[in-house]
């Protein structure tokens, strides 16, 4: 009798342990094995998500970005880019088209970030931008015929890419050509002027390049090319961007302020035309916000904002007193903001 528990108990610990040697505590090389999805897109007829999956590169030292879908009527999932640094996904109101930002590397060197078109219909990847110091943040108009984004580039580091992407016209000279001028470095000396210079994951900020607001004709094919065209200039930052329902406007907060965090919150919108000309302040409210979002009839806005002068998760909705798309003068958010 003592014979067969014996045995048994060894079968028994023989088919268990196995199982109980793999259980064990998470170690920090663990983390190359991860993978996490982020950024989801759904498509207008709700068919497809897009979203971007981030892995641990081969050389374990920074993060794969690619784009993929998933259908949502049964699971299935499907590879749209190769990456290694693709995000951003925006479909386009017919669902026709996804653009997305990638960060492309020549001669082994990445690039800053620009903007890439894949049709949904088949075919590779185009890149339609090739600004200096990028683009993010692509946005479709309404009407899908174009797209706002962000660029930080400087007007004498614009005008610099445009002498640099000008054909020369060759003449001959009587005199031996010049040897190349060594080419300009940045300095990385960094002179400290603001309580407010660092933040977290972002690192330094960046007060010399602004992010400003820039609109590009939405291109169907890579052999149809495009000309960005920059909407608003200066030295104060644009954020929240958003289109009228009309996509004749784009709307934007900026505080306009050299040191904001010195001021109680407050959130001013303005506005400026997709052919150009000079913004115009649309709205301002003593409530610090962000992440706008436009009612389908363009007369309600949505918003993340602050209550009691602390920063919650709560979203609030102005009403306005006349459409957005209208051209009243007489625009603006009624008194009163509630809480939804």
């Amino acid at each position: 009798m003592r014979f067969r528990v014996s045995l048994l108990l060894i079968v028994v610990v023989s088919l268990c342990a196995p199982a109980l040697a793999q259980k064990r505590n998470i170690t920090e090389k663990d983390l190359f094995n991860f993978v996490w999805i982020g950024d989801p897109q759904v498509s207008p007829d709700g068919s497809r998500v897009v979203f971007v999956r981030t892995t641990v590169n081969e050389k374990k030292d920074g993060y794969n970005t690619a784009i993929w879908t998933v259908a949502t009527a049964n699971g299935e999932t499907r590879q749209l880019t190769n990456g290694p640094r693709d995000s951003q996904p925006r479909w386009s109101p017919d669902g026709k088209y996804l653009a997305f930002v990638r960060a492309p590397e020549v001669s082994g060197r990445v690039e800053p970030p620009q903007l890439f078109m894949l049709a949904m219909a088949g075919g590779e990847p185009f890149q339609f931008t090739t600004l200096p110091r990028g683009a993010n943040a692509p946005q479709w108009s309404p009407d899908g015929k174009m797209i706002l984004f962000y660029n930080s580039a400087t007007p004498e580091e614009l005008a610099k890419a445009a002498r640099q992407n000008t054909p020369a016209t060759t003449q001959p000279s009587p005199t031996p050509a010049a040897s190349p001028s060594p080419a300009e470095r940045e300095s990385d000396v960094r002179v400290i002027t603001r309580a407010v210079y660092r933040a977290n994951g972002t690192g330094y900020l960046d007060f010399k390049h602004p992010n400003h607001i820039w609109v590009v004709t939405a291109p169907k094919t890579g052999d149809e090319k495009v000309t960005p065209k920059q909407l608003t200039s200066g030295r104060y930052d644009e954020g929240g961007a958003f289109w009228a329902r009309n996509s004749a406007t784009v709307y934007f907060e900026s505080d306009q302020i050299d040191e904001p965090y010195y001021e109680l919150p407050t959130t001013t919108i303005y506005s400026v035309a997709v052919t150009g000309g000079t913004p115009s302040k649309f709205t301002s409210f003593d409530m610090g916000s962000g992440a706008f979002v436009l009612s389908p009839d363009g007369k309600q806005l949505a918003m993340i904002g602050m209550s009691d002068g602390i920063w919650r998760d709560r979203v609030f909705q102005a009403e306005q007193q006349h459409s957005i798309d209208s051209a009243s003068r007489r625009l603006g958010f009624s008194e009163r903001r509630k809480r939804v």
